[in-house]
């Protein structure tokens, strides 16, 4: 595993939704490991540290752990993080309030 974007992004070529990605590191982790209610969520009220990316089109290699190369035609980028209220990252993302 290279980062989460990378994996993730290799979870799109794989065929998943970006929907089913994304629900691979929100709310299948926080069920898995028993997280209060509502964490890995965006619901109003619930706890919330986010990753904010941007998704690309166009072709972007990616290597498997034993140097094998493939081709896919999305990509998920990091673009900002928001952490206990907080943004941190890319300071062209609108902020309401700031």
């Amino acid at each position: 595993m290279f980062d989460l974007a990378t994996t993730l992004s290799k979870f799109l070529h794989l065929g998943l939704t970006l929907e089913q990605v994304i629900a691979r590191v929100t709310t299948h982790p926080a069920k898995t490991f028993g997280f209060v209610e509502g964490l890995g969520t965006l619901r109003e009220g619930a706890l919330a540290d986010v990753g904010v990316f941007s998704l690309q089109e166009g072709d972007f290699s990616f290597a498997d752990p034993m140097g094998q190369r493939r081709v896919g035609h999305r990509k998920l980028s990091p673009v900002a993080t928001v952490k206990s209220g907080r943004l941190y990252g890319a300071a062209t993302i609108p902020v309401p309030g700031s």
